[in-house]
């Protein structure tokens, strides 16, 4: 698999019979600007030489590139010039190509658009080379479907983001930065994701792009009612939501999003008690209100995180334009990975790191539960702590925002917690004061 990573988008064989797909009007017209004004590059700064498919085109690029860099003027005469000094110049087609260029578009001004029909040509090249790289990573001796499932998945995330906005100038992050503050103004929300819990939005600003958020807690606490209460506000909010329940079935977390929604007693639901007529329309009205939510749920047992990775990216791509949020319950139990020589706790650290990453690369909030060591429980004050967190200290260095669920009585349903946010990376940490009504799957905030 390693070798492959090597390879170009030009070393894929085409189909037999078929040419690659190319755009060479678009390669022609897009050279032809760069001749008449050299200021055109700065208007198409994704596109690379390798997207071009002529190997002629390809040089004729670089050269106008490379004194574009060194600031010097970009026009047929230094073009030429710059090409001779290569002795790419009779290989290109001479200066009677260079011409060619200059009289083949009248203007420059759709240089971009011209670039970007090269660079869709080149993505279907890639494409194409993906194709031919996993059939010839398949048929290796041993080879590993998961492995090779997902290398592909990554490649092909990195092909359709490769640089085209690597750097932004100052000037541009600014406005899109005052964008953001004016639009949190005229609607008087938050710019990441909200939980709807005010305290906790007001803190955080919501669930930040790329964040990894931990939530953390003794057994039977109230970790899943409160993930459940914050993916059904962000699927609320109109943000696509996937929680993954590594600990119990969907149809389960669906009942419990019922009771929330319909104020319906949790174990009367699981149950199948006799419900009466009042009821049965608060139930089926809370069955239509969650149907019609972009809320995911994925109960597959044993799944390692290269599965859930590749679900996401799948979900990603379902809404390329959307902001959205990933859940876990819990990371306990996500499967170890093919290394079986990893102790549990550099798994763990593993984990923390790579769940990091999945947020970064989505650029959605990851939202994944922990559990606490039972040594708390031993301690005079048993409020939790940033160094009670299982298995590995890597979670503390990896979070961006660590969230610590503390009740004095747990085996009660209704009472009194707390919410402690330990780690803040964009905020303050603070104490929230939380209500819970776990019999209806309720957890809020609660005054004072």
């Amino acid at each position: 698999m390693a070798d492959l990573l090597h390879l170009t988008p030009q070393d894929g064989p085409a189909p037999a019979g078929r040419k690659l797909p190319q755009d060479l009007d678009a390669e022609e017209c897009v050279l032809g600007a760069l001749l008449l004004d050299g200021t055109a590059l700065d208007k198409i700064p994704f596109l690379k030489d390798t997207d071009f498919y002529r190997e002629g085109h390809r040089r004729i690029f670089r050269a106008a590139k490379h004194l574009a860099e060194k600031n010097e003027p970009v026009d047929v005469v230094t073009v030429a010039g710059e090409l001779k000094k290569r002795r790419e110049l009779e290989a290109v087609g001479g200066e009677i190509l260079l011409a060619h260029l200059v009289s083949y578009v009248p203007t420059a001004a759709n240089v971009r658009h011209y670039a970007e029909r090269v660079r869709e040509a080149a993505g279907l090249r890639d494409l194409i080379t993906l194709s031919a790289q996993v059939t010839e990573a398949a048929f290796e001796p041993g080879a590993s479907p998961e492995a090779i499932h997902e290398w592909a998945d990554a490649e092909s995330l990195r092909q359709r983001r490769v640089s085209w906005k690597s750097l932004s100038p100052a000037a541009e992050v600014t406005r899109e930065a005052w964008s953001e503050i004016e639009r949190c103004q005229s609607r008087g929300d938050y710019p990441g994701i909200p939980t709807k819990i005010p305290s906790l939005d007001q803190a955080t600003g919501g669930l930040g792009d790329g964040d990894l958020v931990l939530l953390c807690a003794r057994p039977a606490v109230g970790k899943t009612a409160l993930l459940l209460r914050i993916a059904r506000a962000a699927a609320g909010a109109g943000f696509p939501c996937a929680i993954f329940s590594l600990e119990m079935p969907k149809t389960q977390l669906m009942l419990r999003l019922f009771a929330a929604e319909s104020q319906i007693n949790f174990s009367r639901l699981k149950r199948g008690a006799f419900l009466g007529e009042d009821e049965q329309e608060k139930l089926a009205h809370a069955s239509a209100t969650i149907a019609g939510l972009p809320l995911l749920l994925d109960d597959q047992p044993g799944q390692g995180l290269a599965h859930i990775r590749a679900k996401c990216r799948q979900l990603a791509r379902k809404y390329p334009d959307k902001r959205g949020l990933v859940a876990i319950d819990y990371v306990q139990l996500l499967a170890h990975g093919n290394d079986t020589r990893r102790s549990r706790y550099e798994e763990t650290s593993y984990l923390s790191r790579e769940l990091k990453l999945l947020a970064k690369e989505l650029n959605w909030p990851v939202l994944a539960l922990t559990q606490l060591n039972r040594e708390l429980e031993k301690r005079t004050d048993s409020r939790p702590r940033l160094s009670d967190i299982r298995d590995s200290g890597a979670f503390e260095q990896d979070a961006d925002l660590v969230l610590l669920l503390h009740r004095a009585q747990p085996q009660l349903p209704d009472g009194e917690g707390e919410l402690i946010i330990a780690k803040n990376r964009n905020g303050p940490c603070t104490l929230i004061p939380l209500a819970f009504r776990l019999a209806v799957q309720m957890v809020g905030e609660r005054a004072g």
